[in-house]
């Protein structure tokens, strides 16, 4: 077995029980950086139901940004939970602006995913069995309930497929933004080289996101937690 699919082979075992129920549902608010630079306002809401999730994203332009870019982006995922809590994207949808249209469509059964950007169509088969978009990936820890030490698989931004293998920091960390300060655990991507992927998942809170950190080609991009509502499980 080869150190990816080990890795992929961790990430379906959880390191706590599975919740019975739907996990809550939680709506979180984030600042988009660039470079340092406050460029968006970010809020996702999610939500769990007995046939899956959903989560939807809206972003919005701030200062100079709103006369550089679209202005808006908008991302929404769907899919149902595995049998560990994880969670299984089915559809995935981005819209930046009016002239930036990206779709994802997954097909475990028949181990192909179609992507699409404006209309042109794309079909990828599919190696691994776990498939992440840019939304699931943040909050698939907030759904199982639980870490896991290590995962690999494909993740989608709706216009291509490229494969992931994110690894736990073992050493503990503190993060402190708006939403205050969190005990977390860092998680990195080391499968790709053109890019430092890295996300800090508080301990408590069923393990939202608190800080997520892109770096690739000299630029910075973090999403940092400003605040976040769970309602009661």
């Amino acid at each position: 077995m080869t150190a990816r699919r080990l890795a992929l082979a961790l990430c379906l075992l959880p390191l706590g029980a599975a919740a019975a129920e739907p996990p809550p549902p939680a709506t979180l608010s984030f600042t988009m950086l660039w470079n340092g630079i406050e460029i968006a306002y970010v809020t996702d809401v999610i939500e769990f139901s007995a046939e899956g999730y959903r989560i939807a994203s809206a972003a919005e332009a701030v200062g100079l940004a709103k006369l550089m870019g679209p202005g808006s982006v908008s991302q929404r995922s769907e899919g149902t939970l595995g049998a560990a809590g994880e969670l299984r994207p089915a559809r995935y949808e981005m819209r930046r602006g009016d002239d930036d249209h990206r779709l994802a469509t997954i097909d475990y059964a028949a181990a192909a995913a179609v992507v699409s950007r404006n209309g042109a169509a794309e079909e990828v088969e599919l190696t691994f069995d776990q498939v992440h978009d840019s939304l699931s990936l943040l909050y698939d820890f907030y759904a199982r309930g639980a870490y896991v030490p290590a995962g690999a698989g494909h993740l989608t931004d709706g216009r291509r497929l490229r494969d992931y293998e994110f690894v736990a920091d073992p050493q503990p960390a503190t993060v402190t933004v708006a939403a205050g300060a969190f005990a977390a655990t860092r998680y990195e991507n080391i499968g790709e080289e053109d890019r430092n992927y890295a996300i800090w998942f508080a301990d408590a809170h069923r393990r939202i996101p608190v800080h997520v950190l892109i770096e690739r080609k000299g630029n910075r991009i973090e999403f940092l937690l400003t605040d976040f509502e769970l309602s009661p499980e």
